[in-house]
């Protein structure tokens, strides 16, 4: 897989996840888990101008495309329409934040994080791990990619806050040799400028987390199979 396609999530052209995503559909169907949200959906489909379950189709992204249109509008400080106040904004985040986390995660999560958000972690241990056999002197790499794709790569790592990540946001790993010749892993997420960086924990390991522990813990949600 290239570079490129590394960075591109959700990847709905894989026949394996969507099999998945259907199971997570049938859950909220049986469920009536959006019941709550169900006003607001359909409040929302007649001011967008989409049919009901046209804008609950995961697959097309439009709720996601909606706010995140609307949320640029504001950050621009341009106006909103009416009913796009800010207690239907945080209505529809919170909706979104609940379907994201819902398909990229529950019980099946690490069949679709090796669809996922686990082909990048595949990608980037690789790269470490050939760092430290060549001792290439590599310094940094860096990835540019959409929020989706670090929403993918956290779930993976178990290290999601379960919130929309905010624009310019960025998930930091950070490799180090020790003293006694042993390399370990660091991560980090900064997701506001005014801070810093929050440091993550990898489920199962401390916060310097041995690389070859590391190996281990994320080998359940490394891909095994192409789509």
């Amino acid at each position: 897989m290239t570079s490129h396609g590394l960075l591109i999530y959700p990847n709905f052209k894989c026949p394996s996840f969507n099999g998945l995503l259907q199971q997570f559909k049938q859950e909220i169907k049986s469920k009536n888990k959006l019941k709550k949200y169900m006003a607001l959906i359909r409040r929302l489909a007649y001011n967008l101008g989409y049919d009901k379950q046209k804008l609950l189709d995961f697959q097309n992204l439009l709720l996601w495309k909606a706010y995140d249109t609307l949320k640029v509008q504001e950050i621009h400080k341009h106006s909103l329409p009416k009913w796009a106040d800010k207690r239907t904004m945080q209505q529809v985040k919170s909706l979104l934040e609940y379907l994201i986390n819902a398909a990229f995660g529950g019980p099946l999560k690490n069949e679709k994080s090796k669809l996922q958000g686990g082909i990048l972690v595949k990608h980037i241990l690789e790269t470490m791990i050939n760092t430290t056999n060549c001792n290439k002197g590599l310094k940094m790499i860096m990835y540019s990619a959409h929020d989706m794709t670090i929403i993918a790569l956290q779930t993976a790592l178990g290290v999601s806050n379960q919130l929309l990540i905010p624009y310019a946001a960025t998930h930091i790993f950070e490799l180090y040799e020790e003293d006694n010749g042993s390399y370990t892993i660091e991560m980090y997420y900064r997701n506001n400028t005014a801070v810093e960086p929050h440091m993550l924990t990898l489920p199962g390991c401390s916060k310097a987390c041995p690389l070859e522990k590391f190996q281990n813990l994320v080998t359940p949600i490394l891909p095994t199979k192409e789509c």
